[in-house]
């Protein structure tokens, strides 16, 4: 018996998926952390934590999605704040507003079409358009992801395949 495979995903939902997949990542390396070991800096050559990774994502997908595709104003960002899980934010308040983010993210470019100029930056790019918003967002999720692997098991020694597997 051949086995066939399902259909290869258009551009738009490969690109979508590939995202998703890179977010997954993300909120595999925080699943059953506590909100004070995600403020950890368990990696001496840096400040990065877990929780100040997740805030900085949700304030990247929110500004590119909400800001420059829909050029909706935007709250000033403090950059030293969005990387830092302040005492009075929890990790699963961040995790929901990803949840919103990403709705609206996916909603936003399934509406606009990947073509949709995006206007404003850089100056008169003939190419500055939803799929390299996309593209961008893709590629800063996956750096981040990749940092949160390693903050994760700096805390507890547990690694990706094992924490996708726990929350399958």
């Amino acid at each position: 018996m051949i086995e066939t495979s399902p259909p290869p995903p258009d551009e738009m939902s490969g690109l979508l998926g590939f995202l998703e997949m890179q977010r997954r990542g993300v909120r595999a390396a925080l699943s059953g952390l506590k909100d004070d070991q995600a403020r950890l800096t368990p990696v001496p050559s840096t400040t990065l934590t877990l929780g100040g990774l997740l805030k900085h994502l949700v304030a990247v997908e929110l500004s590119w999605i909400r800001a420059d595709i829909l050029r909706e104003p935007e709250d000033p960002r403090d950059k030293e704040d969005e990387f830092t899980l302040q005492p009075e934010e929890t990790v699963q308040q961040w995790l929901d507003a990803w949840v919103t983010e990403a709705e609206n993210t996916e909603q936003t470019i399934r509406r606009l079409g990947l073509n949709h100029p995006v206007p404003g930056y850089p100056q008169g790019s003939p190419d500055w358009n939803v799929r390299w918003v996309l593209l961008h967002l893709i590629e800063e999720t996956a750096r981040h992801a990749g940092h949160a692997d390693l903050l994760r098991e700096a805390i507890d020694g547990k690694q990706e395949h094992e924490l996708r597997a726990d929350q399958d």
